[in-house]
């Protein structure tokens, strides 16, 4: 299959038989779709379309080590050279939109603000999520200068996401989001910021809440997924009936959609919910240069994951065994109302009818 890419400083587009896409890089609408327009492919036979880059495991949280942090990241830790991205970097292909990037103290990589920029310098919105702790009036600057989105982790005391939140809207920020864990122990804090972003002036600014599945992993986590659909929909109605602008990561997609089942906007709701897109329309590196179907299968039993400094291009992860092979266990459940993930069990309680 060949495909026609262009690119101007304000979009990309890919044409090709049985796959395209639009990709606006000023506010980061993104459209695809197959031989018609109504057609949903599969996958991208070119590669990713968004990369998910970790650049730092260097992390002290909010004064003390996150207890329920997967990756058990500590002060502690790694970083990735901006030679080695820009190594990485070449290999993708130009298929690729945005990258994701992970980092712990935003502080923790000297090199991250000169990785941002060579993203930008080559076309590449960088994006990525802060956790709030020793941000300055500097680090805002270049935050709302280089990055298309930034995210907020929405931690205790929650003055620290609120007070960054106010300051990237301040300095021109659209795309200002609060990433917040769900989880059973959490619960009543995911409620808590919902009332907040009606009642608290410094999320007038705020574009969106992103609610994200806690994984049952890490040596430190002790945590448990909010698999409680009663109160998994209390979360979505709530955000619905007060006009709150939410988000949910694929991890979610398959509990958001049984929430809102019965919603009249639910056609709408299910067009925009992307479940599952690991191996199928996005990649994610580790610090080491290490690709992993998704970062939450680092580590886990099965997987090894390839070097990307060691392949020709990063087809050679695209098309290795280990992504073909997730890619075809999510494949194997399409028939579901959503990719349902081959690493882990998200599944919502099915005991309680909605």
């Amino acid at each position: 299959m060949q495909a026609q890419i262009g690119e101007s400083k304000k979009g990309k587009f890919l044409k090709s038989e049985e796959y395209n896409f639009l990709f606006n890089k000023e506010n980061g609408y993104f459209m695809r779709w197959g031989k018609k327009l109504e057609d949903d492919p599969f996958y991208s036979p070119f590669g990713p379309e968004i990369a998910d880059i970790e650049i730092s495991t260097i992390c002290h949280g909010l004064g003390t080590p996150c207890d329920h942090c997967y990756k058990s990241n500590t002060a502690v830790g790694e970083n990735m050279t901006l030679e080695t991205f820009k190594t990485i970097f070449a290999k993708f292909p130009k298929t690729l939109t945005q990258i994701a990037f992970g980092i712990g103290d935003i502080d923790g990589n000297p090199d991250m603000w000169r990785i941002f920029e060579h993203c930008r310098t080559n076309g590449i919105i960088p994006n990525v999520t802060v956790n709030g702790y020793n941000v300055t009036t500097e680090h805002i600057k270049k935050l709302s200068t280089l990055c298309g989105a930034v995210a907020v982790s929405r931690y205790n005391p929650k003055d620290v996401c609120y007070d960054v939140v106010e300051a990237l809207a301040a300095a021109g920020m659209k795309q200002t989001n609060i990433h917040m864990v769900t989880a059973e122990e959490n619960f009543d804090d995911c409620m808590e910021l919902l009332e907040d972003a009606m009642t608290d002036s410094r999320l007038n600014g705020l574009n969106a809440i992103v609610f994200l599945g806690l994984k049952p992993k890490g040596k430190r986590n002790k945590m448990r997924p909010l698999k409680d659909m009663v109160k998994f929909k209390q979360i979505v109605d709530f955000a619905l009936d007060n006009n709150i602008g939410i988000g949910f990561d694929s991890c979610s997609a398959n509990k958001f959609l049984n929430c809102v089942d019965k919603h009249p906007n639910y056609k709408q709701f299910e067009q925009c919910v992307e479940p599952c897109e690991s191996t199928l329309f996005s990649c994610y590196v580790n610090v080491e240069g290490i690709a992993f179907p998704c970062s939450f299968c680092e580590g886990e039993k099965g997987f090894e994951g390839i070097n990307v400094l060691e392949t020709d291009s990063f087809s050679g992860v695209w098309n290795g065994n280990e992504y073909v092979s997730f890619r075809e266990s999510l494949k194997n459940t399409v028939g579901r109302k959503c990719r349902v993930c081959p690493a882990f069990d998200l599944d919502h309680d099915k005991r309680i009818k909605l």
